[in-house]
């Protein structure tokens, strides 16, 4: 037995938080597309096909990942990563709406927006929260159990019941659940000073401690290392962060930078504009000024230039038709939903010169209504118009067409690109009927805490009738192969001559 059980006052399951890694995309989300692919789809070639092209033809964008090799995801259901489970979750339900029973359809659906929820690393009001989470976990739970109770052979499926106290003590599991590839003390050391580093490299703030307290401690005094605490002030003098110094030692970008995993937050320039290449023009023959021909004053003797894209704050590359969260401009502190029409720049202006947006046209949408089939908002396009600053667009959002709603086929192609370069061999592809009809992605994972704030609550399942049903269920799927049994005695008991002639 593990030494650690003999410490006085420890509590295993209390004091040993779920590891949401291999407990939620290498555990529920691994079972579920396994048997999706091996079990439900298993002899149903032409299915797999079909399943492999919606996958291709996915668009990811908004959800930070590259675009998904339907092939591989299907071919090789077994032999997936935690990455191939991350984009899967937020994905499956809106390529295997026909393919699997509704049962197993609506366990997706609970699933899908479960996981943003676990994942979220900041939790602005933690009652709140929980509040959501323990109801979306019951309700994915029910659903597991109405499809089938031999899920709950599972084990993993009982640690996962413990997740809302672990959050209640430990905060977003996203930060305290990781994945331990060694346990060994000098490893964990080492990777603590690299955290350490990179804390301080980012510009990350500590508390200021005299040389003369710090030399009183070895850095290898494990024991008395509590003599340092308290480790926390609410005081704004008390932390500092490194000088320009130390921060120009990283400004180039080498393989330090690469090494502590800071390169891309240093390369990125929020605001950053690419131009669409056309020639600037006048106020009038811009789409902002069609619809908002007044929101800019002295546009008679100016020229205006658009772009393709702008990076947002976050990081995140915004397109013109993207769906984004924005601050909403009359109520503080809200947010709503809205899609890009144009990126606007004023030529000459000193936002031209910067390469950045002077303003940003956005039509705003209505996410009031649901779809029945995704249990998620439908995007319905309003027809109303505002111009914001590009640092109100808190995200990028992603959406999917209502391909259920739609019956779309695989009618389509693409060319296949090889080495970068466009071949002539071509692969299936979705074609969308009515391409406006969209879907607001809650199981979006990325920037999950601003897209929750539009999620639909889960319907209310009556535990004790569901438990019954599949309770029953089971014990007939157990006694069906008896009764078939007892039934061909019978026949054979009733009519030897006609079962021996078969």
């Amino acid at each position: 037995m593990s030494p650690v059980w003999r410490i006085r006052g420890i509590d295993a399951h209390q004091d040993t938080p779920v590891k949401i890694l291999h407990v939620v995309l290498l555990g529920f989300v691994k079972y579920l597309w396994r048997d999706v692919v091996q079990n439900q789809l298993k002899g149903k070639e032409r299915e797999k096909e079909l399943l492999a092209t919606r996958l291709s033809s996915l668009d990811v964008s908004g959800l930070g990942i590259s675009p998904l090799a339907g092939r591989t995801l299907v071919q090789y259901a077994g032999s997936l990563t935690g990455r191939d489970f991350r984009a899967i979750a937020q994905t499956a339900p809106f390529v295997i709406y026909d393919l699997v029973s509704h049962d197993c359809f609506e366990t997706w659906v609970a699933l899908s927006k479960l996981i943003p929820l676990i994942w979220q690393p900041e939790i602005p009001n933690l009652d709140d929260h929980l509040a959501v989470l323990e109801q979306e976990m019951r309700y994915f739970i029910l659903c597991a159990a109405r499809w089938s109770i031999r899920w709950f052979n599972k084990p993993k499926f009982h640690i996962f019941l413990h997740l809302v106290d672990h959050i209640r003590r430990f905060g977003p599991a996203i930060f305290v659940h990781s994945n331990r590839h060694a346990p060994s003390r000098d490893i964990a050391l080492a990777f603590a000073q690299g955290n350490r580093i990179r804390h301080l490299m980012s510009s990350g703030h500590f508390i200021f401690r005299s040389q003369t307290t710090l030399s009183a401690y070895s850095h290898t005094d494990f024991d008395h290392l509590t003599g340092l605490q308290p480790s926390f002030s609410f005081r704004k003098e008390d932390w500092r962060c490194i000088g320009p110094g130390p921060q120009r030692l990283l400004a180039g970008g080498d393989t330090a930078t690469q090494y502590l995993g800071i390169e891309r937050q240093m390369n990125i320039k929020h605001g950053l504009c690419i131009s669409d290449k056309k020639p600037p023009r006048e106020f009038s023959q811009l789409r902002t000024g069609q619809m908002l021909p007044n929101c800019i004053s002295g546009t008679s003797n100016r020229l205006f230039k658009t772009c393709d894209s702008v990076t947002l704050k976050n990081g995140d590359i915004c397109t013109p038709n993207q769906i984004v969260v924005v601050r909403n401009q009359h109520m503080a502190g809200q947010t709503c939903v809205a899609r890009v029409e144009e990126i606007v720049q004023i030529k000459g202006s000193v936002s031209d010169m910067a390469c950045m947006p002077d303003a940003i046209l956005l039509e705003l949408v209505s996410v009031s209504n649901g779809s029945s089939i995704y249990h998620m908002p439908l995007i319905e396009l309003t027809n109303s118009w505002l111009l914001v600053h590009y640092e109100d667009i808190l995200c990028t959002v992603n959406a999917q067409h209502n391909c259920a709603a739609n019956a779309c086929d695989t009618s389509g192609f693409r060319y296949v690109y090889q080495e970068r370069q466009r071949t002539n061999q071509t692969q299936a592809a979705v074609v969308h009927q009515r391409p406006t009809d969209l879907i607001l992605n809650t199981a979006q994972m990325r920037d999950a805490v601003h897209v929750q704030q539009f999620r639909i609550p889960p319907q209310v399942l009556d535990e004790d009738e569901v438990i019954t049903a599949s309770a029953a269920q089971e014990v007939h799927a157990r006694k069906a192969p008896e009764l078939k049994m007892k039934r061909r005695e019978a026949t054979i008991v009733s009519n030897p001559r006609e079962v021996l002639g078969r």
